[in-house]
């Protein structure tokens, strides 16, 4: 890949979009490069890096990428990528290439509608701008010109400085395989997650007409694990305010968060896959703790909430009431088993049939306990 260098200090590898180049980066250079060694490169078809032999994929060019990267000496430099080089970005942290990475606007994380009208309105874009390559020069000098081939990559057309909307004009009309990229692009399937080597920052224009803002929600949901939604924030949300906390259950909360980080890396990084139902994995997992269970994120997370009632006294929830009789609560019989339930508001009792001539009471404190009591009593 053609690459260029500039400035000095730690590297920042910036990599363009679809139909652009090294030099889109231009206007953002004289700001980085007095504290960074910023590197811009030509993916393959485009720029003056010729395309790649065969049939042209997604995963071709991130692995392009990538051993480019490994040549260069970049494979732990930060990244920083834009539309479709955001996602190639994206695509190698969750590799474990680079360190810190910067997402502006990546694809990927649209639905099947969102995925139509891109195809669909990017391609007539790239149809017209070729159409009217030898006029691109007029064109990209007046307001007017700007504002009928540009919308729907910038919100004010007209005001992009005239020799910036010609190169990335001239960028589009030239670029060699910029259909059988896009097409690449519409073929591959949803941009998967995961965990990364550093910070992942993402990024989105709130009046982006290409890839929505609205996406930026998926995007994030992508890279979390999901099952920490039913492992921790609803059971904290539905735990009862009144019982305290207990140690006990720490070294179950333990256990299962462990098994769950791992089980989640083995899922992204084995099966190329999220736990988002729109990017499903790849590739079977056969490695770390599924050799030995086909659920083992289920019984981590089951193991999760068994140290979350461990972790509270539910002992402490319930005062037995010493009863002379059973006469004293007032008592009815219950027609499901043959009990009876009590109706005082001070106490709740039941009598049991006799066991072995001994008659034991059970009873209950608390508003809520008559409608409990039908789920806790064996009789």
């Amino acid at each position: 890949m053609q690459t260029t260098r500039q400035g000095s200090g730690p590297p920042l590898v910036l990599v363009h979009g679809l139909g652009a180049r090294r030099e889109s980066w231009r206007p953002l250079l004289a700001g980085l490069t007095p504290t960074r060694e910023v590197v811009a490169m030509d993916l393959p078809g485009h720029g003056a890096t010729p395309p790649l032999d065969g049939d042209l994929t997604f995963d071709r060019l991130v692995d392009a990428l990538q051993q480019h990267l490994v040549d260069e000496g970049l494979n732990e430099a930060d990244l920083v990528g834009s539309s479709m080089g955001a996602r190639m970005v994206l695509e190698l942290a969750r590799q474990g290439v680079g360190r810190h990475v910067v997402a502006l606007d990546p694809g990927g994380f649209w639905n099947a509608a969102e995925k139509a009208v891109f195809g669909a309105s990017v391609q007539a874009s790239f149809v017209l701008v070729n159409a009217l390559r030898p006029a691109l020069p007029v064109l990209a000098g007046t307001a007017a010109g700007r504002t009928a081939l540009l919308p729907q990559f910038t919100p004010r057309p007209w005001a992009v400085p005239a020799p910036v909307a010609l190169s990335d004009l001239q960028a589009i009309a030239t670029t060699p395989e910029l259909f059988s990229t896009l097409r690449a692009l519409l073929d591959s399937g949803p941009q998967l997650g995961g965990p990364t080597p550093g910070r992942v920052v993402l990024g989105w224009g709130r009046r982006d007409r290409v890839t929505l803002p609205r996406q930026a929600a998926r995007a994030a949901a992508a890279f979390l694990a999901l099952p920490g939604v039913v492992a921790y924030a609803v059971p904290w949300l539905v735990r009862p305010r009144s019982v305290p906390l207990d140690a006990r259950g720490l070294p179950l909360l333990a256990a299962g968060t462990a098994a769950l980080l791992w089980c989640v890396r083995d899922f992204y990084m084995a099966g190329r896959g999220t736990l988002a139902p729109w990017a499903p994995p790849e590739r079977l997992v056969v490695i770390g703790l599924y050799r030995f269970s086909r659920n083992p994120m289920y019984v981590s997370v089951l193991l999760i909430l068994v140290g979350w009632v461990r972790s509270h006294r539910w002992d402490s929830g319930c005062t037995p009431v010493p009863l002379p009789s059973p006469s004293t609560c007032g008592c009815a019989w219950a027609r499901n088993a043959g009990s009876r339930v009590p109706t005082a508001r001070s106490g709740l009792c039941t009598q049991p049939r006799s066991r072995a001539g001994s008659v034991s009471l059970q009873c209950f404190a608390g508003s809520h306990a008559s409608r409990r009591l039908a789920r806790v009593s064996p009789w």
